[in-house]
This record gives C-alpha cells, structure tokens and sequence, in this order.
C-alpha cells in the first residue's frame, strides 16, 4: 500500500509541477509582444479562407484557363507583352497572374505571413521599450484598417501589389535600420532583403520612397567613410526599377488607355494642377473620417500638452485632433453650422471639368488648400517638438511626408478618382509607424491629471460604422473606473472596441460577397 501510496503522491507532483509549468508559460505568452501578432494572424487566416474571388481576379483566371499558363513559352510571351503594351511593374503583374492560376491556398499561406511581416517590420525599426504594449497598439491600427480595401478590384490582384510591397519594402528599411546602427544581419537575411525589393520597388510607391532613402543612407555612409555595400546594392536595386518604370513604353500605352476609359481631357491638365489634385485627393481621404488619423491625433495632441508648457504650442498641439473631430466623427453636425464643411470634400474632384471653372471652385481651392496646409504643419511641428532635434523626429516625419507624397503622386495618373482605396495603403502605414513609436512615449511620460476623462469623452462621439450603444456603454463603464485606468488602458479601449467591429464587419462583407 505504501508503494502504490508513494507512487500517486510522486504522479501528483508530477502534474503540478507540469501544471505550474503550463501556468508559467501562459503567462509568459500573455506577457509576450507576439501574442498579439498571433491574434492577428489566426484573425486573418480566418478572413482569407472566406475571401471569393472577384473582379479582376475572375476576369484574369478566365483569360488563361484555356492556355498553358505555367509553359515557359507563354509567360515569356506574358512579360514581353505587359513590358510593351501595358506596365513595367513584370514582378508584380506575374505575381497578380501567377496567384490568380495558382490554387487560392497558396496565396493565402503566403499573404497572411505578408501582414505579419509589415506589422513585425514596423515595431522592430524603431524597438519599443515597452514592446507588448505597443504591439497592441499597432495590431489594434491594422484590425481598425479596412481589410475590403484591400480587395476593391480582386483580394489576390490588389494584396500582391499593394500589401505585398510594403511588407518587403518595410523589412528591407529594417535591415538598413541594424546595418547604421552596428546590428547583426545574417546573410540570409541580406538574401530575403534584396530578393524583397526587386519585388517591392517594381511598385511606383515603393520605388520612390526607396530611391529617397537609400540615396540620402549611401550619401550620409560615403560622407562618414563607412560605406556599407548592401546599402549600395539596395541602392542599385531600386535605380533599376525606377529607370524600368521610367523608359518603359508599357507605362506609356497604358496612360494613353486609362485616359480614354477613366479620365477624359486627362492630358489637357497642366503639372501644377495635377500635382494640386494630387494634393487635395490625398487630403481629403487623410482628414475626412479616417479612424487611423484621428488616434494618431491622439497622441500627437497629448504628447505636446505633456511636453509643452507653452498654451500656444499646447494650441497647435490640439489642431489635428480638432480637425480629425470636425470632418469625423462631428461632420454631420458640424456642416449644419459651417457650410464650408460639405463643400471642401468636392475641391480637388472639380480638376478637368471646365463647366466646373469659376469663384465656386476657387473657393473650396483655397478652403481645401488651407485645411491640408495647416494639419501638415501642426503635425510636422509637434512631432518636433515632442521628439526634439533627433534622428527620430527626422524619421517620422520623412514617414509622414512620404507616406502623404505616395498617394499625392496619383495626381499624374488619369486613375486618380478610380483608384480606389488601396493606392492609400502607404498613407496608412505611415500613420500606423507613428503611432507605435508615440505610444511608446506615452508609457514613458508622466500622466497628465484629466488625460483618461478627456480620452473618454472624446471616445463617446459619435464614430461611422460603430454600434453606438455599445461603443457608449463601454466608455461610461470607464468613467466609473476611472481611478483605476491609466490613459494608456483607456486609449487601447478607444481604439480595441472600433477595431474589433471592423474587423467583423469586414468578416461579414468578405463572407457574403
């Protein structure tokens, strides 16, 4: 009996100290930064495997399904005619090709590993000292994106060459990123890097933001006699595809069409009213109703108030947050007093429309001109004055700049009120890479007195496309709280609560198209 007593006592501690272990280790998960990007990816591997095909993805897939797709004789025929007749981007439209013949599984098992690859790239160039808490944050701004902008002319035609550039494009910036700092990058590493670029930097978007960098990256290596030869060859990387895309006569071919079928009197438009279109149409999607802008304004306006002691900066501080709540969540309310508000939305669509010329149209120029003007300013100047004269300031605001410019450029393309959503994405990662940095600072400055209740208030206006009632109670549960929660936890309920409507909303739209 005292064995098989002995035996059982020993099998119980076995199990507890397998349960302690077990306990131990969930924990540790909880604890963990890539818990949330496990949340992320089972969220979306869950969205994927609803996704339909549509649009161009049909219409490619019936193009080829009679021809041996996959021959080596018909995919050099494929490139030589895109590169002639139709666009320098060969990578990318093989890619969009290849996927659309290619069983959907395949694209799944690697668009998936795409998003998890941006949202990982983004928090590890600027590592945050408070890691999980950011992650959460920066996992909660891409479940806040809308994932069916993604798919406005087919899921696989527009992740291929819209969300797959940036994933690449971003993971290259980071190995840059370990190279100036003294980091250690593995050869593989290096390998993936470049492989990623050829591919990232066949996209107009990527190209250019890449040709600035890696320019300015070789430059400031060759002043400091440290060059680095992988900077060199990124360089030479993105050259290549900007020389592809400047002297194809794909590119030109395809102008000559998109005009005809999209934007009539397109060539008729001289470079400074284009560029100014350019400009308003990226405004107006930044400053009007855009969910990620008006939490990125949260913390650019708290951070200034905490590091400001001066009203008028504190003033400026708060600027883009006003104007995010008037042409957001307040816009319905707020045109019945101001007029102006319904009629800047329409500035920059009035461009090659001559029955449109005349005082109307010069007005909303200015009011529209004046709008972009002033958040560009106010948000360029808090972000200094948060960060100081450092390396990163200089870097979130060559990420707001360019990721303004990426979308401003459309305004050379006769597809600039077609485009759809997806030529924002980049706008959208900008935002999303500030935000994470400026939570960080958050958790490493001290709390203001009002901060939480102000943030409640601000979370129980009115938002598009969230049950009220819901988002309401929520935020009053909070009030009562209140002593308990810091504004880092009150942020996260700000922005978890939209972004976990959304991302079912978008479920519920994927799954019944």
């Amino acid at each position: 009996m005292s064995k098989i007593l002995r035996n059982r006592v020993e099998k119980s501690a076995v199990n507890v100290q397998l349960e302690v272990k077990m306990n131990e280790k969930v924990k540790k998960l909880a604890r963990s930064e890539y818990l949330p990007l496990l949340i992320l990816g089972v969220a979306y591997f869950a969205i994927h495997l609803v996704v339909p095909k549509i649009a161009d993805d049909i219409s490619t897939y019936d193009a080829y399904k009679n021809v041996d797709f996959f021959s080596p004789s018909f995919l050099w025929f494929m490139v030589k005619d895109w590169y002639f007749n139709w666009s320098s981007r060969i990578f990318l439209d093989f890619s969009m090709d290849f996927f659309n013949m290619a069983p959907q599984f395949i694209w799944v098992i690697l668009d998936v590993p795409a998003i998890l690859l941006l949202i990982y790239s983004i928090a590890r160039i600027f590592p945050a000292k408070h890691r999980t808490a950011c992650m959460w944050v920066l996992v909660g701004f891409f479940f806040l994106y809308e994932f069916i902008n993604l798919g406005g002319t087919g899921f696989i035609t527009v992740t291929v060459t819209y969300l797959w550039p940036p994933a690449l494009g971003m993971y290259s910036i980071l190995l840059t990123k370990r190279l100036l700092t003294g980091e250690k990058v593995r050869m593989w590493q290096y390998i993936l890097a470049a492989l990623g670029l050829v591919y990232a930097t066949n996209q107009e978007q990527m190209c250019g933001i890449g040709l600035v960098l890696f320019t300015f990256c070789f430059i400031y290596q060759w002043v400091k006699k440290r060059p680095k030869l992988y900077i060199g060859i990124e360089w030479l990387i993105t050259m290549a595809n900007f020389i592809n895309f400047a002297t194809c006569p794909g590119n030109a071919q395809r102008a000559i069409s998109e005009e005809a079928n999209y934007y009539v009197g397109y060539s008729t438009i001289s470079f400074f009213n284009k560029i100014r279109m350019g400009i308003y149409a990226t405004g107006m999607k930044l400053l009007i109703g855009n969910w990620l802008f008006f939490m990125f304004a949260i913390l650019l306006a708290v951070l200034v108030i905490r590091k400001q002691k001066q009203l008028w900066k504190r003033i400026v501080g708060l600027i883009p947050l006003g104007i995010a709540i008037v042409f957001g969540p307040l816009a319905p309310y707020a045109s019945r007093v101001f007029w102006v508000i319904d009629r800047i939305p329409d500035g920059g669509t009035l461009y090659g429309d001559p029955a449109a010329i005349g005082t109307v149209m010069v007005g909303r120029e200015i009011l529209m001109f004046a709008l972009i003007l002033i958040a560009a300013v106010t948000v360029l100047l808090s972000l200094y004055w948060i960060f100081g004269k450092s390396t990163l300031t200089w870097c979130l605001m060559f990420a707001v700049i360019m990721g303004y410019a990426t979308r401003a450029v459309m305004g050379f393309s006769p597809t600039i009120w077609v485009s759809g959503e997806r030529t924002y994405f980049w706008m959208h990662v900008a935002l999303m890479f500030c935000s994470y940095v400026m939570f960080d600072e958050i958790l490493s400055t001290a709390e203001g007195k009002y901060e939480s209740l102000a943030l409640m208030a601000v979370g129980t206006l009115p938002v598009s496309g969230v049950p009220q009632s819901i988002y309401y109670w929520v935020m009053i549960a909070g009030l009562y709280l209140k002593k308990s929660l810091s504004f880092a936890a009150t942020y996260m309920i700000v922005l978890w609560i939209p972004a976990v409507v959304q991302y079912f909303e978008s479920f519920q739209f994927i799954y019944h198209l």
